[in-house]
């Protein structure tokens, strides 16, 4: 029997190729890499912005930092370009002022000035060759100064500092330079910053606070500076303290934050698209609507709770300065109310400045910064009670309002608030003449 072939199906597949498992993708196979590739771009992006942004001077205006003993300060060595009002292009010294390095020891031939104060003295809005400081010394030094005596304005002006920051400041920073005069500079309505609780920026809390007992000391509280430390803001400034000294992009992102809540506040207000609530303006003040001064006599007691004095005004009515006349508006709120409340804690706050001067041999004077009529700002009550202060201590005492709103209207001396290059050369005039007046340059 023979063998039969078994047939052969030409038709029949090919068996598949055995199924190999797929390549896992670069992605999966060098994450790290890629991760650190991230990470490095993202540095060299941040890092390209941030130098721009410096070149540009943009995201500099985040500024001051909280300190424990004044509250609040400049960052040592913080440069800064102003955009919110003017132009100015400062560079703070090491000790954080808007001014160049002075040794703390005064050499033997040079004459010392100490100008205090805030804002306005800080002099943001301008270059520091135009401020006020900076030219008053070139004249002192031009038609006072010699071989044996040398002049220095030293500027120690920090924004919304109170009289109470004042008055601390001369004792932790002004003395250490040992100054011949001790100017300090009020703005209007300072005597409001005395009160415990203040709107505005965010660090308008972050400061010690006075008020006087009833033995009528003054007495020194930090209950509001630790209570801000703790809220949003407050540990907000804290752990971003880094970010805000050295980051431009941080410093423009506040910037823009900041802009956003001013905005949303105006919105609120009926100021943006006439949405809001409507504002009722300030009606300007005539002579004849003003209320009679009272003197600042005898006070009663103030308590030294931080909710602020409750003590009141007594004495006759005084007769109305030569200022008083001029009908300039005034700012909104209870203004006089306002002013008899603290002006016990700006009283003695003043005193106790003029006395810490004799006893470090400096002579003391009081400039009262210009009224601000362009923004509704004057406060004639004040104005009256730091006069009539001025003269009971003997001490030399101007008032640059008058100068200010009677020089020619065609000069633009104020932006919204501080002064413009102009204002700072009309002060300087001032300054010069009053320290002249009141031999303040020394024999």
């Amino acid at each position: 029997m023979s063998a039969t072939a078994t047939p052969v199906n030409h038709e029949a597949k090919a068996a598949p190729p055995p199924v190999m498992p797929e390549p896992k993708s670069a992605a999966r196979k060098n994450w790290p890499a890629l991760l650190l590739e991230s990470v490095i771009a993202l540095v060299v992006v941040v890092s390209l912005v941030e130098c721009l942004f410096a070149l540009a001077g943009i995201g500099e205006q985040e500024y001051l930092r909280v300190d424990p003993v004044l509250g609040f300060v400049p960052m040592e060595g913080k440069h800064v370009t102003w955009r919110k009002e003017g132009n100015g292009h400062i560079q703070f010294n090491s000790q954080g002022r808007n001014d160049i390095e002075r040794p703390f020891a005064k050499p033997a031939d040079t004459y010392r000035i100490a100008m205090v104060g805030d804002s306005f003295v800080e002099a943001l809005q301008v270059d520091r060759h135009l401020n006020f400081c900076t030219l008053l010394e070139k004249q002192l030094n031009e038609k006072y100064g010699s071989a044996k005596k040398h002049f220095e304005v030293i500027n120690f002006g920090c924004s919304a500092n109170s009289l109470g920051q004042f008055y601390k400041k001369l004792n932790t920073q002004v003395f250490a330079y040992h100054p011949d005069v001790v100017m300090v500079n009020i703005s209007v309505d300072a005597t409001k910053l005395l009160a415990p609780i203040q709107g505005g920026f965010a660090f308008a809390n972050a400061r010690p606070t006075f008020t006087v007992d009833k033995d009528g000391k003054l007495v020194e509280d930090w209950q509001i500076f630790r209570w801000w430390n703790s809220t949003p803001d407050g540990k907000r400034f804290a752990k971003t303290a880094f970010l805000r000294q050295y980051s431009h992009i941080w410093g423009a992102i506040g910037v823009l934050m900041g802009s956003y809540q001013a905005w949303y506040q105006d919105l609120l207000a009926g100021k943006v698209w006439g949405w809001g609530a409507p504002v009722q303006p300030a009606a300007p003040v005539t002579a004849a609507a003003k209320k009679p001064l009272p003197a600042p006599g005898s006070y009663s007691a103030v308590n030294s709770s931080c909710g602020g004095s409750t003590g009141r005004v007594d004495g006759q009515p005084v007769a109305a300065s030569p200022r008083e006349k001029i009908a300039l508006p005034q700012a909104q709120g209870d203004v006089e109310g306002d002013t008899r409340k603290y002006w016990p804690v700006a009283e003695k706050l003043i005193t106790a400045m003029e006395t810490d001067c004799r006893a470090h041999q400096a002579r003391f004077a009081v400039v009262h910064l210009p009224a601000r009529p362009e923004i509704g700002f004057d406060n004639p009550l004040e104005t009256s009670y730091l006069q009539q202060l001025c003269t009971r201590l003997a001490v030399p005492y101007v008032d640059l309002t008058d100068e200010f709103i009677n020089a020619p209207k065609q000069v633009a001396l104020i932006y919204s608030v501080h002064m413009t290059p102009d204002g700072h050369k009309l002060a300087t005039r001032e300054y010069f003449k009053f320290i002249e007046k009141n031999k303040l340059q020394g024999e």
